[in-house]
């Protein structure tokens, strides 16, 4: 008994200090998701400009904790983490998708000296749909999903 709960103890060591919601919820698979903690949005920017590299890397979960990390200058790295309302992170991941996040498509042009900016979208659960697709200019939807993503990232991580 003793030994079972000492594994049991040391199988949440991971998870210690971490803040997850806790709503169990049966899926298809028959897994109850007792843990919602998944990523709902994965987004880059990343590539060479004339006045140097970008990269940009932003994850977003279902519980409100985002991460977002900046490599641009290797001899200064930036990292950050912070957590919102999952409601904010619903209606981040709602207004993208209603101008097109799930439905893009990849950028068919190439342009030089610009970043390129990948979106992936995943739908909330353990067994995720997702959609992923790339563009170098902010023009039309790109433009109006770029913007929404730089407004949460600047009411999150003000520091950036």
């Amino acid at each position: 008994m003793l030994r079972s709960a000492m594994l049991l103890a040391l199988s949440a060591l991971p998870l210690a200090g971490e803040h997850v919601a806790i709503r169990p919820v049966l899926h298809s698979n028959g897994c109850a998701n007792a843990i919602v903690h998944e990523p709902l949005l994965v987004y880059e920017v990343r590539g060479g400009t004339l006045l140097g590299p970008v990269d940009l890397h932003l994850v977003v979960y279902s519980s409100g904790a985002a991460r977002i990390v900046d490599v641009s200058d290797a001899d200064f790295p930036r990292a950050a983490i912070a957590d919102t309302d999952p409601d904010e992170v619903h209606d981040l991941i709602r207004d993208l998708e209603r101008v097109g996040g799930m439905l893009a498509c990849d950028s068919s042009g190439m342009v030089t000296d610009v970043p390129l900016r990948t979106l992936t979208l995943l739908k909330p659960g353990t067994d995720a749909r997702a959609h992923t697709y790339s563009w170098w200019l902010p023009e039309n939807a790109n433009g109006v999903i770029e913007l929404r993503i730089e407004q949460f990232i600047e009411e999150l991580f003000p520091q950036f």
